[in-house]
């Protein structure tokens, strides 16, 4: 069954049965070509049109900001729905029910010395947000934090964080044993933040990664601290 078109009638009755062919109209609908479409979302007009042309989908996260641009509904662009959800067994569905954070990011120089990263915005301002679909709340975004090589890609990233609870300092520290081990850790030492799978024995856990974001591929507007 075809899907059909909120809040207006597509142009030149084009099908939209496909997400590039919802894409493709609903950018019609706002009298946006594919270079300005791509130039507002921080991707290229190649994209675009791999898009329109179903070659890729587009990830969770771009689909939110295509169909705030495009003024639709994230439902309606990933399913057809026009009310906007989609169907229990649609790819987008268990991302469609979790609630988006803006998870706001911070350099991690300056928290050096932190025993916690919980309600960091109560002492430091966020340098940008980022919107992460995630049941966890109170997650933070880090830049800046060094990682031993080979724990991720090479490059400059932005960690999301799931932040530890306050704990008791002695307990906080613990025994390897006693740690996740399938888990790459936030710690604080001696040489400040770091990303490490096995802390040392005196580093203070702070947190788990949760993800991480290429900075190359996140068009925050912004200029990354070095």
């Amino acid at each position: 069954m075809a899907s059909s078109f909120p809040f207006a009638a597509p142009l030149d009755d084009e099908p939209i049965d496909t997400i590039g062919q919802r894409i493709k109209a609903a950018r019609k609908r706002c009298r946006l070509n594919q270079e300005n479409l791509g130039r507002e979302l921080g991707v290229s007009q190649p994209t675009v049109a791999n898009w329109e042309a179903d070659i890729h989908q587009p990830r969770p996260f771009m689909l939110g900001k295509l169909a705030d641009r495009l003024e639709v509904t994230v439902g309606w662009l990933a399913g057809g729905d026009e009310g906007g959800s989609v169907s229990v067994d649609h790819p987008m569905a268990s991302y469609l029910r979790r609630p988006l954070r803006h998870v706001p990011i911070y350099n991690a120089r300056p928290l050096a010395g932190l025993q916690s990263l919980v309600n960091l915005e109560a002492t430091f301002d966020p340098i940008e947000f980022l919107p992460v679909s995630s049941e966890a709340d109170g997650l933070v975004a880090l830049i800046g934090m060094e990682a031993p090589l080979g724990i991720v890609p090479p490059g400059r990233h932005i960690f999301v964080i799931d932040p530890a609870p306050p704990l008791d300092p002695d307990k906080q520290k613990g025994s390897e044993d006693e740690r996740r081990s399938e888990d790459l850790l936030v710690v604080s030492g001696p040489e400040g933040l770091t990303l490490h799978p096995r802390p040392m024995k005196d580093d203070i856990i702070l947190g788990a990664l949760l993800m991480s974001v290429t900075l190359g591929s996140f068009a925050g507007g912004y200029e990354i601290p070095r």
